[in-house]
């Protein structure tokens, strides 16, 4: 039997006090596929309030029955696709052949049309509210509800640099621009990886290139702290989060070498 994969969703707090959880899914047909075959376990480094907790399951079962539907849709699609077309023809065959119109021909396709789309949305909305659906949609909240959250030393360790981070964003660009060596043991090097991967699916990284040479340009000009107030300013203009994306930075060159 093939050994089940790992995946983690994340808690961090920021130094304001604000949950920010980190997701191994964007969207949700990914969702359902690692519902289905990985073992998700949360983690986090200061306690979650029960309220995030809360707030992150009502997200997750949203995007779950997004997932169904559009897992319903693509199961029952071709007879979705006969049974319209099928009332597109019926519609047309009535008003060519029992309706009179001034305009032959555009009529019919308009009528056809009209019928074929409102047959094609009721089956789908007949679809999602099936028994078939109904089970899939428990199936899905279930695993969603046995995702379970333990602390992490190595999340400890990401928020306390995160904080720092947030304190000086001075410290945060020159994290960026040369980001340090973070010594992990095996079980922090795979959180760290799951946490590397999970930011670059957060962040734009071909335009974040392009702006590390004008965060480059900010340290070789002089101290970062003595024009902070000038990088804030254009950090908010980019609307990049600069104490985030350096925690990335730093832990994408550690474990780079293992990937490569």
């Amino acid at each position: 039997m093939a050994q089940q994969e790992n995946a983690f969703v994340f808690h961090l707090k920021r130094k304001n006090g604000n949950p920010l959880f980190l997701l191994p899914f964007k969207t949700p047909t990914r969702l359902m596929d690692l519902l289905a075959r990985a073992d998700i376990r949360g983690r986090y480094g200061e306690e979650p309030m029960v309220e995030a907790l809360t707030m992150l399951r009502n997200d997750l079962y949203r995007m779950a029955d997004s997932a169904v539907r559009m897992w319903i849709g693509e199961l029952r699609f071709i007879p979705r696709f006969l049974i319209s077309t099928g009332v597109f023809l019926v519609a047309y065959f009535i008003g060519s052949y029992f309706i009179r119109d001034p305009i032959p021909l555009v009529d019919e396709l308009v009528m056809g049309l009209v019928a074929a789309v409102i047959a094609y949305v009721w089956l789908g909305k007949r679809y999602s509210s099936s028994t078939q659906a109904a089970r899939k949609r428990v199936e899905l909240r279930a695993a969603i509800d046995r995702i379970a959250f333990t602390e992490s030393a190595f999340l400890h360790r990401v928020e306390a640099l995160l904080h720092d981070n947030e304190r000086s964003e001075a410290d945060a660009i020159r994290q960026i621009v040369s980001p340090g060596e973070q010594v992990l043991d095996a079980e922090e090097r795979e959180e760290a990886e799951h946490l590397v991967a999970m930011l670059e699916s957060r962040f734009d990284l071909r335009k974040l290139r392009r702006e590390e040479r004008v965060l480059r340009r900010f340290v070789e000009a002089g101290e970062p702290a003595a024009r902070e107030q000038t990088i804030r300013r254009w950090l908010q203009l980019q609307k990049l989060d600069a104490p985030l994306y350096a925690i990335y930075k730093g832990f994408k060159h550690t474990v780079q070498p293992r990937r490569s």
